[in-house]
């Protein structure tokens, strides 16, 4: 009946959610869950709750993750797109920025969606380059699944099919 202090509600929904999958319902990690909330991240919560326990750890830890591995993710992209010194300036202010810190704290799943766009820009745009098949093969899937992360993910698709256009 009650939440601990620096639980926000939708940290708490998602929790149930995947407490509620844990318990043994059916669900598919395929649907959407309250509010239009793609259900896979439930089941990447069951996971880190079976990792790390039901706790608050656990919770803050399914934004922690993406948003450390974005930061690692964004240095190949800016180097591959700019070189090296704008590589090095690009995780530098993304690694301080005052957004990516105050969502990565808040465990909800709007800060995933930037790690897999990261990572689908990198390999789309690497495909393009070298016109490897397998770039090309890993930009999609990374696309795809960004779809099971947040709604803004959608818009991504957007902005990936004006550049491949351009």
């Amino acid at each position: 009946n009650q939440k601990p202090p620096g639980i926000f509600v939708d940290e708490t929904n998602a929790a149930l959610d995947a407490i509620y999958i844990m318990e043994g319902r059916a669900d598919s990690p395929f649907g959407v869950g309250w509010f239009e909330t793609p259900t896979m991240y439930a089941f990447y919560l069951v996971a880190l709750f079976k990792w790390l326990g039901t706790t608050f750890v656990a919770l803050k830890a399914a934004s922690l993750i993406p948003s450390i591995l974005t930061v690692a993710a964004i240095y190949p992209l800016a180097r591959l797109l700019f070189g090296i010194p704008t590589a090095f300036a690009a995780t530098f202010i993304l690694a301080t920025n005052r957004w990516h810190m105050t969502m990565s704290r808040w465990g909800w799943n709007e800060v995933a969606p930037l790690l897999f766009m990261v990572g689908a820009v990198y390999f789309l745009v690497r495909g393009t380059r070298d016109r490897r098949a397998s770039d090309f093969a890993l930009g999609g899937l990374l696309l795809g699944l960004g779809h099971y992360t947040y709604l803004a993910s959608r818009l991504v698709v957007l902005a990936v099919a004006l550049y491949l256009l351009y």
